[in-house]
């Protein structure tokens, strides 16, 4: 069976409810609420790659016990790995467009809406680049750090 754990259809969690509804799949609904900390349960699905926390709450998907975790991901295995209407181009240099796009809104959406729910960030710049760290939300979540190089 297809679980999508979600909350509020809106950024990380309508993206994949409209791909799974262009192809047509039925899945089974896990409502969750990320501003009282849900995902961060013993009993919400988990992985090494969701621990990432690349949205820092998004949807999770499981289908057949694979855990699925940042909902630009998500839409590709989605595309992929269910039958229906194509949803990934069928030239590559367009599905290069599509995810360079894709990617750009991501980043600009993902900084407003993280920092709506997260602690302002540390930054320390040396000869090699940029660290960044977002402090834990909570006592027992780790932090996100991003390494940007020049």
């Amino acid at each position: 069976m297809l679980e999508l754990y979600h909350w509020e259809p809106n950024s990380f969690f309508l993206k994949p409810m409209i791909a799974l509804a262009e192809k047509g799949v039925e899945f089974r609904s896990c409502y969750f609420d990320p501003t009282n900390f849900e995902q961060f349960n013993p009993d919400f699905p988990g992985n090494a790659e969701s621990g990432l926390q690349l949205e820092r709450e998004g949807p999770v998907l499981v289908h057949d016990g694979a855990i699925i975790s940042s909902s630009f991901f998500m839409l590709e295995y989605i595309a992929e790995a269910f039958p229906g209407p194509r949803l990934l181009p069928a030239d590559a240099y367009q599905r290069y467009r599509m995810h360079a796009w894709g990617q750009q809104t991501a980043l600009s959406l993902a900084s407003p809406v993280t920092s709506s729910v997260a602690p302002a960030p540390a930054v320390i710049t040396g000869e090699l680049g940029m660290l960044l760290t977002l402090p834990p939300v909570r006592a027992n979540v780790p932090p996100v750090i991003v390494v940007l190089m020049e």
